[in-house]
């Protein structure tokens, strides 16, 4: 009778280290999905690790029978406490990653938005005043410089010949 109850307690710490390798892996992924963190990805390695070994150990213990059984159980339910400690500690590194991606600011696309706009405006300004610019040229080409040389014609030469003669 106690070997029985002893043999469940083994298929009941195997199904646990299975289901907390899977979810210190799911964790592991979606912490990871978020940001890439290096410690965090070895820790549940470590961890993943330990799971498999712990389950390795288990189905060891199954096929050679009771002996040793004692000191083999309170490693496997201290591996299992280590693997609980892993998974409270990704559960609470998710809970960080969370909050932190709650904290980046939500008007991103309007600042982006606003940001466009105001170079769109320069953009603008410049081409106004481009477009000013050249009619500005274009009538000083177009009308003040056949007046100019006009007069310079009936100056008889360059104008530099009028301000050396007023001095």
């Amino acid at each position: 009778m106690k070997a029985a109850h002893v043999y469940d307690e083994i298929v009941k710490a195997i199904n646990e280290a299975d289901e907390a390798a899977k979810k210190a892996k799911d964790d592991a992924a979606n912490a990871t999905s978020v940001l890439d963190f290096d410690d965090l990805k070895e820790r549940v390695a470590n961890s993943l690790q330990r799971s498999k070994d712990l389950r390795a150990e288990a189905e060891q213990v199954n096929k050679t029978g009771i002996q040793g059984l004692s000191e083999d159980l309170l490693k496997l339910n201290d591996n299992l406490d280590g693997i609980s400690d892993t998974q409270l500690d990704i559960i609470e590194r998710h809970q960080e990653i969370a909050t932190e991606i709650d904290n980046v600011p939500r008007d991103i696309v309007d600042r982006v938005s606003d940001v466009t706009n105001t170079v769109n405006d320069a953009e603008r300004t410049a081409n106004q005043v481009t477009a000013a610019t050249d009619e500005i040229v274009d009538r000083v080409n177009n009308e003040m410089m056949p007046k100019l040389q006009e007069l310079q014609g009936i100056v008889g030469g360059n104008f530099d010949d009028i301000y050396d003669k007023g001095e």
